[in-house]
């Protein structure tokens, strides 16, 4: 089972959300069906580079239909607590999506917050921000997989029912 599927498991279900204990709306989606819990997400992104990758990432998981709100993003390392709060920032979503740019490998900020993701064992999902050119941060698992991020398509790898994108 890839990490998306267990994601969807996880979140095909009404209520409180399972990380945050935030009441939630629950919504009805073609998935399985039944209710869908929003989906609550810390989006991590190269500050120096990506900012439109940023925007475009934005503009989806804003569309109607979608079961995804940011509840937070990555940070500037500059006061002496960065480290506490985006711990309790990741800490209180229930998935991180990384926004892979081509310098994404030697992002401070990614990195450092991938590393707070395992720590705090809050999922996350590597997207190529740049296809052909992005690269994996070094924090990331070997087994971690950048998944081709296509507009309107789904992120799940090559085989996944209903999935149109691709995996690296």
């Amino acid at each position: 089972m890839t990490r998306l599927q267990a994601w969807k498991l996880t979140a095909i279900r009404g209520g409180t959300s399972h990380r945050s204990g935030r009441q939630t709306r629950p919504e009805w989606a073609a998935i399985a069906g039944g209710p869908v819990t929003t989906v609550h997400v810390f989006g991590s992104f190269d500050l120096d580079h990506d900012n439109d990758c940023k925007g475009r990432f934005v503009d989806e998981v804003q569309c109607e239909g979608s079961h995804f709100v940011v509840d937070d993003w990555s940070i500037r390392e500059v006061a002496d607590d960065w480290r506490d709060k985006a711990q309790k920032r990741i800490s209180n979503v229930d998935l991180m999506f990384v926004i892979c740019g081509e310098d994404a490998e030697g992002a401070a900020n990614i990195n450092n917050e991938v590393a707070l993701a395992r720590e705090v064992g809050t999922p996350y999902l590597l997207l190529a921000g740049r296809p052909g050119s992005s690269t994996k941060p070094r924090a990331a698992l070997d087994r971690d997989r950048v998944l081709d991020w296509n507009p309107g398509l789904s992120w799940a790898p090559v085989g996944a029912p209903h999935s149109k994108g691709t995996v690296r």
